[in-house]
């Protein structure tokens, strides 16, 4: 009995860190590389991320009309769970290099993004209207 109850339990935990999240690395990452994802609020108000195929990451904010370039970013991919960090370079002070900067969740069946705080991000070409 206790050897059934242990098969049980064990079964039960591999097929919930299985489901933990919809989309498998690979098929993230092959749906994000060499694309860009918009969260839009208004025309002076959206967050344009992109992800490069060397891994790097270029994020495009306007707030309020101004417009912001962060540049010296990485990102990996786990599952759905997309983590984008600041790289090791001289751009960033010393305490903030390596740093964790923002985190996104690839949403397979939508083909979008969405924030830790909620934003979701929609697939963008630079020639797209919003």
């Amino acid at each position: 009995m206790k050897r059934l109850l242990f098969v049980l339990v064990t079964l039960a935990a591999i097929v919930l860190v299985g489901c933990e999240n919809g989309a498998s690395t690979p098929a993230t990452k092959n749906a994000i590389t060499g694309h860009s994802f918009r969260a839009y609020g208004n025309d002076a108000n959206w967050d344009l991320v992109s992800f490069a195929v060397d891994g790097t990451v270029v994020n495009r904010i306007c707030t309020q009309g101004t417009e912001a370039t962060v540049e010296h970013l990485t990102y990996t991919v786990h599952g759905g769970d997309i983590e984008v960090f600041r790289d090791h370079s001289d751009a960033w002070l010393p305490s903030h290099r390596g740093a964790l900067f923002k985190v996104l969740f690839f949403l397979p069946e939508y083909d979008c993004l969405k924030s830790d705080g909620g934003m979701i991000y929609y697939r963008w070409t630079e020639n797209a209207q919003p």
